[in-house]
């Protein structure tokens, strides 16, 4: 019985040592530590002390839009302008869209769809996931998304979607379709 007490013992330390090492190796803390180096950091220090960044899980909650979103844990610098020339993962949301949309409003997945839970990019981020409903545009599809909240025919920054809408206005689409 002693032996087999000792046995389990071991084995817990092992798993409680693999868990460990395990946590020291996520993807995200990989980004962050690269994200304290970049250039902007050097040139556009946010204080004396050098870069002002809280390392972590950042979670964005979106209850109004039943989104929960933690991609700010790797883009960094997504809605600082300063990282605009930054590489990606850290540059600056292109466009001028998130001055009317904040991410700390409403997220990335709200738009983007994806796995908001995910920190690992490998693994889950911006990949297709079997059981995962929604998984994330690519780029060309991108504005669909934005007729989820807005239903006016016209839709500023969204000239795809605009062009979609008014051409099945123009067409009669709704004459034989459903189209919501």
């Amino acid at each position: 019985m002693r032996r087999a007490i000792y046995v389990s013992g071991i084995l817990l330390l092992i798993s409680f040592l693999l868990v460990i090492a395990d946590d020291f190796h996520q993807d995200w803390k990989r980004l962050q530590a690269r994200f304290t180096g970049i250039a902007e950091n050097r040139f556009h220090s946010t204080s004396d002390a050098g870069l002002n960044f809280n390392p972590g899980i950042a979670q964005i909650n979106v209850p109004g839009l039943s989104h929960i979103d933690r991609c700010t844990t790797c883009h960094l610098g997504i809605d600082d302008p300063k990282y605009r020339n930054a590489e990606p993962p850290f540059q600056t949301h292109p466009g001028t869209l998130l001055e009317t949309h904040k991410s700390k409003d409403f997220g990335c997945t709200a738009c983007h769809l994806g796995q908001g839970f995910a920190v690992s990019f490998g693994k889950a981020a911006h990949r297709k996931l079997e059981y995962w409903n929604e998984t994330m545009l690519p780029r060309p599809l991108i504005q669909a998304s934005c007729g989820t909240c807005h239903r006016s025919e016209e839709v500023p920054e969204a000239d795809i979607l605009t062009q979609g809408r008014l051409l099945i206005k123009e067409k009669g689409c709704n004459g034989c379709h459903d189209i919501s």
